[in-house]
């Protein structure tokens, strides 16, 4: 029976996050074994060389990040209140890239949580846009 809830290492389904740049459309997925708001933090500092506008779903990990440094400004859209967009504040870009992953990776069945990043997915590797 399927389960609700995040995936988790522990239970063969790791957490991926997908960074979207709207500009570019440069996208990165990253294959984690645990989330935290400290690993969010150091990805913002890894893949972002200068400031950004944040845009994130309501997820607790991604609280705080509007006073870091590098970030200009976050908006929060409230998927918790049934919102999926106000005008420019939606985060469809990195959910459409992330719900393209799965299609991907059902080709590989079986793949080994341990083994998912070779499968072509790294967490510093960027994917250009199929929309551009």
């Amino acid at each position: 029976m399927k389960q609700r809830g995040r995936g988790t290492y522990k239970k063969n389904k790791p957490p991926i996050i997908t960074i979207v740049e709207r500009n570019t459309g440069k996208t990165i997925f990253s294959v984690e074994k645990n989330l935290s708001q400290q690993l969010i933090k150091n990805k913002l500092k890894n893949h972002c060389p200068q400031p950004v506008k944040l845009f994130t779903d309501d997820y607790t990990i991604y609280f705080g990040l509007k006073n870091q440094k590098l970030v200009t400004e976050h908006q929060i859209i409230n998927h918790s209140n049934h919102k999926y967009a106000e005008e420019n504040n939606h985060v469809n870009n990195a959910e459409n890239r992330h719900s393209l992953l799965r299609p991907f990776l059902n080709i590989y069945r079986g793949v080994s949580k341990k083994n998912l990043t070779c499968k072509g997915i790294k967490a510093t590797e960027s994917y250009p846009s199929p929309l551009h």
